[in-house]
């Protein structure tokens, strides 16, 4: 068996990218994620929020935290599915995923693999700069990126030693953000990685994901749609997966994957966390407690900790448009404080 989890890192909601996996036999789902790559990562490999993991919550330098020998080390890696995984044999793949060993986990058991430019120094394992360029510059044709691109999908798709997982990581549009380029030639560039696939291997399972939307327009509350982003699952095993709703969390995964189905629940509160960097680089500053309206409304809750105070949206997926609200109760403040130690 083959578990594929593709992220497209930061892709928004109604990308280009739906409708050509929609024809290829995806089934897409709406997600709730959270709003920047660790956190949401870690929600979906744990199945918990980040503030269930470490007190006051993660953020973006938390793993300076935890690096007593320059090599990040969490008290609760082995709560990492990819952890459970190795425990029972599988194979562990992650691929162009080298912020994973720097922030999240390093274990010896995950093979590390490249379409970069890769250099070695002090232990670490990282990109060079030359990526940018090889990545978004030159021809998807002539590029060594996209050559050794092709090169790895085709070795992961033909290993057939044992069970494995793959973590595979499209960047092209987060950097398109970073340093302001064509946004729509990023995503006609991840195309062209996924259709490197064969996405007919049989006992196989494609999980394509992003993990937040564009990041430089989230903001300090976490408005929607900050962290409404999209699923597209297909399940080639004899034994598919039963998706019940096609809402879930990034969360989700977890149990989904060890469960093999979801649960619907119409009435379901969901919960997003997140922070800032200009604000507070090792906690979160914002919980988010939201639920579905209607299959186009998202009503949600913002808890701002530096105020101590709570925001109210509707967010219309169709019509792309935020509205500040006051909620008729206080069901989804109520739920922040319930599952939130440090919302009061």
């Amino acid at each position: 068996m083959k578990i594929y989890c593709i992220l497209n890192d930061s892709v928004p909601y109604g990308s280009i990218l739906e409708q050509p996996l929609c024809d290829k036999g995806f089934t897409k789902l709406t997600q709730i994620s959270h709003c920047f790559t660790n956190t949401s990562i870690i929600a979906m490999l744990t199945g918990k929020l980040p503030s269930d993991l470490e007190k006051g919550g993660i953020g973006y330098q938390t793993e300076n935290e935890h690096k007593p020998n320059g090599i990040i080390d969490y008290s609760w890696k082995d709560k990492l599915l990819i952890s459970e995984l190795n425990k029972k044999n599988w194979g562990i793949n992650f691929h162009n995923c080298h912020w994973f060993y720097e922030t999240i986990c390093d274990e010896p058991f995950i093979k590390k693999t490249s379409s970069f430019l890769m250099v070695k120094e002090e232990g670490k394992y990282k990109e060079t700069k030359e990526y940018f360029k090889t990545m978004l510059q030159d021809s998807t044709e002539t590029s060594e990126f996209y050559k050794n691109e092709k090169k790895f999908i085709k070795q992961f798709q033909k290993s057939s030693q044992r069970d494995e997982f793959y973590l595979i990581k499209n960047m092209q549009y987060h950097l398109a953000l970073a340093i302001k380029t064509d946004k729509l030639d990023s995503l006609k560039r991840i195309q062209t990685v996924l259709d490197y696939f064969d996405f007919d291997e049989p006992d196989s399972l494609f999980w394509i994901f992003s993990d937040h939307h564009n990041h430089p327009e989230i903001d300090e509350l976490c408005k929607c749609p900050s962290f409404l982003t999209t699923v597209f699952v297909k399940d080639n095993r004899q034994k598919p997966l039963k998706l019940n709703s096609d809402i879930i969390s990034i969360s989700d995964f977890y149990d989904i994957f060890k469960n093999g189905y979801n649960t619907l629940d119409e009435n379901r509160i969901y919960f997003v966390e997140d922070g800032r960097f200009n604000v507070d680089p090792l906690n979160s500053t914002t919980a988010v407690a939201c639920r579905f309206l209607d299959k186009n409304r998202i009503l949600q809750v913002s808890y701002f900790r530096p105020t101590n105070k709570y925001y109210g949206f509707v967010y219309d997926i169709n019509m792309k448009k935020i509205q500040e609200c006051i909620p008729r109760d206080n069901t989804l403040a109520d739920a922040l404080k319930g599952r939130f130690e440090w919302v009061k």
